[in-house]
This record gives structure tokens, C-alpha cells and sequence, in this order.
């Protein structure tokens, strides 16, 4: 608290801080434009609530937005299981909080390297930190910002692919420590240990393009927004997705 608060009192803060309020304001005057509300962020989902009965029941039992969906959110995200489960009889019931959309996938495939340094980053930050008081304040603060963000999603009524994209500012800075961290942690090893974890930082980045490029296939198959000549083409690829050709 004593590195936030000489933080707070730096002058040097004032610039970043105008410039983010600048921003904000742009970003208020774009969505009072758009939607003629400066705090609504995308269109309007009510026709959409009232012409689909599974939306309307998440909605209306649960809101909007609710903590109730945190747990199942961040398994839908990491591990896509909630939305395999979501027809068996068993956990229907439970899974109703949330519209979910497919494909399921796991960011272990799509984004290892990423994925291992942002744990990497926020243990150094939190339990082992390296950094001046001041700079690690703000970067803790910095990351309370992006996770902000990140519980909205976590919490909002639909689980979507597209939403990831919502979390990258929060792991992208977070691996940037991880990357730090281990690059100085690293530099202490042996030639051979070096040479052995560049091999596996290559595996994980070939790892993460595959499977990237992979999810971007089996997603043509399931999106509506695919010419369907296309999605039967890519079909035979991704057999499991069967269930997007379904009424």
C-alpha cells in the first residue's frame, strides 16, 4: 500500500492517467454514437433474448451478468468441457446460467507459451518478485485493470470463441513478466539446459500454430457465417463437429 500510494502522489502518473481519460472519453462518445448509451459497449441483445427460449431463461434467472457464472466460465475457456457437457441430462440443468457457443477448445493447444508464462509472471509478481516497489505496484495495478475486464467476461450470459480476445491484454502482460523472469532465471543455467529449454519454448510455439490454425478450421465447420459448401469441405477434418450441421 505505502509503493500505491507514493505511486499516486508521483506527478509523473498525471500524463498516462490524462491520456487513459482521453481515451475513455473517445470510447463513450463512440458508443453514445453507436447505441446512444456512452456506457453499452455492443448492440442491443433483446430481440435476440426474446426470440430464443434458452437465452431468455439465462437472463431472466440469473442476469446479465452473475458471479454465478465465474466457475463454469473459466472451464469453458480453459478446457471447453462445460459445453460438451451441456446436453448430457446430468448437468443441463446446472449448465443453464450461460449460453454457450462452440467450438470448444483449450487455450493448452492454442496458446501453451502463453499460458505457461503469464502463470510464470503473476507467480513472480505476487509471491516471488523481483522488481522495485514502485514498478511492481504498477504492474500489479496494471493487471487488477485487464482482470477487470477479464471477470466481466467471466461473468456475462454468453460463453463465446470470440471473447478470448478479451483476455489478452491481461495475459499478454502477464507473460511479458513470465518471459522476464525466466529469461534471468535462465541465463544462470548450464549451455545444455539453455539449449534444452529453447527446443521446448520451439515446440510450444509450433504447438500453439497448429493448434490455432486447427481451431480456425473446425470453427468454418460449426459458424453459420461460412458458406456451406465450405463448411461440408472441412468437415472431414474435424468429424466430432457434427453437431453444427444439427436443426
Amino acid at each position: 500500500m505505502r509503493a500505491v500510494s507514493a505511486l499516486a502522489r508521483d506527478p509523473r502518473i498525471s500524463l498516462p492517467v490524462f491520456v487513459l481519460g482521453l481515451l475513455a472519453v473517445a470510447a463513450g462518445i463512440v458508443n453514445f454514437g453507436r447505441w446512444g448509451n456512452p456506457f453499452v459497449f455492443g448492440a442491443s441483445y433483446t430481440y435476440w433474448i426474446q426470440h430464443h427460449p434458452n437465452v431468455m431463461a439465462a437472463v431472466r434467472d440469473y442476469g446479465v451478468f452473475s458471479l454465478d457464472r465465474i466457475g463454469m466460465a473459466v472451464l469453458y475457456y480453459a478446457t471447453g468441457i462445460p459445453y460438451i457437457l451441456k446436453s448430457v441430462p446430468t448437468f443441463a440443468g446446472f449448465l443453464r446460467s450461460a449460453v454457450m457457443e462452440a467450438p470448444p477448445l483449450t487455450p493448452l493447444v492454442t496458446n501453451p507459451l502463453t499460458v505457461l508464462l503469464a502463470g510464470v509472471g503473476l507467480y513472480r509478481l505476487w509471491r516471488r518478485p523481483d522488481l522495485q516497489p514502485r514498478s511492481l505496484a504498477m504492474l500489479r495495478i496494471a493487471l487488477i485493470g485487464h482482470a477487470s475486464a477479464v471477470v466481466l467476461i467471466l461473468m456475462f450470459f454468453t460463453f463465446t470463441l470470440r471473447y478470448r480476445f478479451d483476455f489478452a491484454p491481461f495475459m499478454t502482460l502477464a507473460a511479458f513478466v513470465g518471459y522476464r523472469s525466466l529469461s534471468m532465471l535462465v541465463a544462470g543455467f548450464s549451455e545444455t539446459w539453455r539449449g534444452r529449454i529453447l527446443v521446448a519454448a520451439v515446440g510450444f510455439c509450433v504447438l500453439g500454430i497448429l493448434g490455432s490454425h486447427y481451431i480456425l478450421l473446425v470453427h468454418k465447420v460449426w459458424s453459420i457465417g461460412v458458406p456451406m459448401g465450405v463448411r461440408l469441405a472441412f468437415f472431414p477434418f474435424a468429424p466430432f463437429a457434427h453437431a453444427a450441421f444439427e436443426p
